[in-house]
């Protein structure tokens, strides 16, 4: 039979892993005496065909080994050199440096031309588990562009900065990269925000991948994510994503922001993202369309032969090509059916501090509402929060507008157990992407490094806060505005007696 590409060993063995996932927490969700949906025969060949190509052990040598990497980095304390490519083969992983370094981590030895690391031949698979145990992903951006000889060259997108491809066949290089950032096994997680018509939806991604409508869109969340990841880094002095990911300024993971799309940039649009991405290593990466700039670029030939610029190297590339990349996504939509959420209603403008006098009341403005008074909500965010724990953090931190340590909100979201670095910092980005920005392009939840403590900005409110402004406001006005305001806050409790009408029923069965 002849296998179709499929993105290549190592985004195929993502997808694999990724359906894996998603079935083990459809079983956990499904009603004992339901039964899983059958998949439709030509998704079942799908399925087949991609575990044929999946390179499953690879994968999960190549993550170890760069897990190994992190812990070895981290132990020595030192600012390590960028990381150009990785090169992957059957049981050993080569780390290309942008400069000779003599002093490989632990796990590694020296290249012969000594610009590079590779994993020690001697290493067993329980020494290589024992030096990555518990590190994070140092590498979350890093994708495989296609074959070197035998082994699988891959790159560094964040470091890259402004990756432009060109060729007849783009889109099936985008659909292969697309299918790696939403699935790669070797990152904890990455913030992926798509344009245009890339088909892989996001029940792969468990939370990886946002849509906005255009470049332009796309453009505004890089200018967020540049100015606080930058802000942040040097507050800890640190010169680059990569370094402090290494160092004792963990954060909350310096998880990157990397926009994929298939649309040609225009010329402003390009001298923006050009100008956005000169200093590397600052949270963001882009991937478009584009002919060679002076910088990062993959030229496609119909013969599948890339050649990679800055590097000048001559690949075979791994594609997707288009009609799988659509049974793909249809597979994935399959595994998992997300429950429709309506729509929230947006909260209504607020404006200053309650007044120790008897004026008119007004409340302080806020863009995003979080519901404790009933059924939990986050109201005035982009789209809904569906990750449970991180829905629980924003909860957690908009009860204590102070802020907390790291240490306290791990403590407080995962009271049996102590979470993994990658846990965390997954749970602590998927909030902040949840609650998005401002109108000021600021995020509503800080990165860590800037501010000493993870707290929600001032425009992040509850309707907790909301009512006490009201109760404490009704204590000194006159009693006709006081009943305005007790009517007005007890509108804000939802559930049994939540409208004044139900309290002057007196109380129902349930309430009792």
């Amino acid at each position: 039979m002849l296998w179709p590409v499929l993105g290549g060993g190592l985004a195929a063995a993502g997808a694999v892993l990724a359906l894996q996932r998603l079935r083990r927490a459809a079983h956990r969700q499904r009603p004992m005496d339901a039964r899983p949906r059958p998949v439709p025969p030509g998704l079942e060949l799908l399925e087949r065909q991609l575990r044929h190509v999946a390179a499953l052990d690879d994968a999960e040598f190549l993550d170890l080994s760069l897990r190994a990497l992190a812990a070895g980095l981290s132990a020595k304390h030192t600012i390590p050199p960028r990381i150009l490519a990785v090169r992957a083969a059957n049981r050993r992983t080569e780390v290309l440096l942008d400069e000779p370094a003599v002093h490989p981590p632990k796990g590694f030895r020296m290249t012969d031309d000594e610009c590079g690391w590779v994993t020690d031949p001697d290493l067993d698979d329980t020494d290589l588990r024992n030096l990555a145990a518990e590190a994070a992903a140092p590498l979350p951006a890093l994708v495989n562009i296609g074959m070197l000889n035998s082994d699988q060259l891959l790159i560094d997108v964040e470091t890259a900065g402004l990756l432009t491809i060109d060729g007849p066949r783009s889109t099936e290089l985008l659909n292969a990269l697309a299918l790696q950032l939403a699935t790669s096994a070797w990152a904890d997680h990455i913030d992926v925000i798509v344009t245009g018509g890339a088909p892989l939806s996001d029940a792969a991604a468990e939370g990886r991948i946002r849509r906005v409508s255009g470049i332009a869109a796309a453009i505004g969340e890089l200018v967020a994510t540049h100015r606080s990841v930058s802000r942040a880094l040097h507050a800890v002095d640190q010169p680059h994503t990569l370094a402090a990911r290494f160092s004792r300024h963990t954060g909350d993971g310096w998880i990157p922001t990397i926009v994929l799309t298939d649309e040609t940039p225009t010329a402003s649009q390009l001298e923006t993202l050009q100008r956005l991405t000169a200093d590397t290593g600052h949270g963001i990466g882009v991937i478009a369309r584009g002919r060679n700039v002076g910088g990062w670029h993959l030229e496609l030939q119909p013969d599948r032969k890339l050649t990679l610029a800055p590097l000048g190297l001559t690949l075979v590339a791994d594609l997707l090509e288009c009609d799988s990349a659509a049974a793909l996504h249809e597979l994935l939509d399959h595994t998992v059916q997300p429950a429709a959420i309506d729509d929230a209603p947006a909260p209504a403008p607020l404006s200053t501090d309650p007044s120790e006098r008897t004026e008119p009341f007004a409340e302080p403005p806020f863009a995003v509402q979080v519901r404790v008074l009933g059924p939990i909500e986050v109201e005035g965010v982009p789209a809904p929060v569906t990750r449970r724990r991180a829905e629980e953090l924003i909860v957690y931190l908009a009860l204590h507008p102070e802020g907390v340590s790291d240490d306290k909100l791990k403590t407080i979201l995962w009271r049996d157990r102590m979470p993994t670095v990658g846990t965390f910092n997954t749970t602590v980005t998927l909030a902040r992407t949840s609650l998005g920005t401002d109108n000021t392009g600021e995020y509503h939840l800080p990165h860590y490094a800037g501010t000493g403590a993870y707290r929600l900005a001032k425009t992040v409110t509850t309707d907790l806060d909301r009512l006490s402004c009201r109760l404490l406001h009704a204590k000194k006005a006159d009693p006709a505005d006081a009943m305005t305001l007790l009517r007005e806050g007890l509108e804000l409790v939802r559930g049994s007696c939540s409208t004044p009408e139900a309290a002057t029923n007196g109380p129902t069965a349930s309430s009792t």
